[in-house]
């Protein structure tokens, strides 16, 4: 692998570790918070790419005003879809899970009606690409690894410093000693699934810019997303970024080297993983 195909290599794979992590966190924080799984996530994401793409095409919008402006629209929305459709069931997890594969279907659907089935695609945002040592890096691909990770570590401020985050995680520890404590246990639960609703929308706004948009992108990334909440171990924030860059960058090298039959690597590193180690990379014993 000469030295320009592995500066490729290293970009593609950061993106997509970034984006698998931005959806596990998603996925992770839903399983914590409310104690369900939700197939719709991934639409989430589809959502959060055509809101974007909306609001650039039709409107007109600088991306970086469009793209947060995205995440706000889906971040409110998930605040109605828990309130809503998750908070009367909660109780209730098989009910929860067959109402999240019922939305996926409706929103795909809703999507493909209104968008069409043809795949759009975004103008290039941000022209150019950098001579590092010889390596030409792609401006956007750059851009999109600068945003994610401003993200990231915002999320992981936000969970550790901010009186809410705070909030959160004892709610995700013990949701009857939080609301002994006077933690507004709903509330929360209600705020967490917005976030993590926006998590998504942020992933599909950013991969807007370089990739296709279409009702079913979310398929794909949000089997790896659940892979990587798996493998990095329920309920390790620290353990899903871990698994996060490993399905990147394994992802990104397989491809690059070996075609689209590399996809199955990540599968068959899962399972080796589990069966040497079953709580995940990081996850706690039980």
């Amino acid at each position: 692998m000469d030295l320009q195909l592995g500066g490729q290599v290293i970009v593609n794979g950061v993106v997509l570790s970034l984006m698998y992590i931005l959806l596990a966190l998603g996925i992770g924080c839903v399983f914590s918070i409310l104690r369900v799984i939700s197939f719709a996530h991934g639409e989430m994401y589809m959502l959060g790419a055509y809101v974007t793409w909306m609001l650039v095409t039709w409107a007109g919008m600088y991306y970086l005003i469009a793209l947060p402006l995205a995440i706000v629209v889906v971040f409110l929305l998930g605040l109605a879809l828990e309130r809503v459709l998750w908070h009367p069931i909660l109780d209730n997890p098989m009910a929860c899970l067959i109402m999240s594969l019922g939305l996926l279907f409706i929103l795909e659907g809703g999507a493909a009606s209104i968008f069409g089935e043809k795949a759009k695609s975004l103008a290039t945002q941000f022209p150019g690409v950098l001579d590092m040592a010889g390596v030409y890096l792609s401006v956007e691909r750059l851009v999109m690894v600068g945003i994610s990770v401003v993200i990231v570590l915002g999320v992981l401020f936000f969970l550790r410093n901010h009186k809410q985050g705070q909030a959160m995680r004892a709610v995700t520890d013990n949701p009857e000693v939080a609301a002994l404590q006077g933690i507004p246990v709903s509330r929360i639960q209600m705020i967490g699934f917005g976030i993590t609703c926006a998590l998504a929308a942020a992933g599909g706004g950013l991969v807007a810019s370089v990739l296709t948009i279409s009702p079913t992108m979310g398929l794909a990334p949000l089997f790896k997303a659940f892979i990587v909440v798996v493998l990095g171990g329920l309920g390790s924030i620290p353990g899903v970024i871990v698994a996060g860059f490993v399905m990147g960058f394994i992802d990104a090298i397989g491809l690059t080297l070996i075609g689209r039959i590399a996809s199955l690597l990540g599968f068959v590193i899962f399972v080796l993983v589990l069966l040497i180690r079953p709580r995940g990379i990081m996850g706690y014993e039980t």
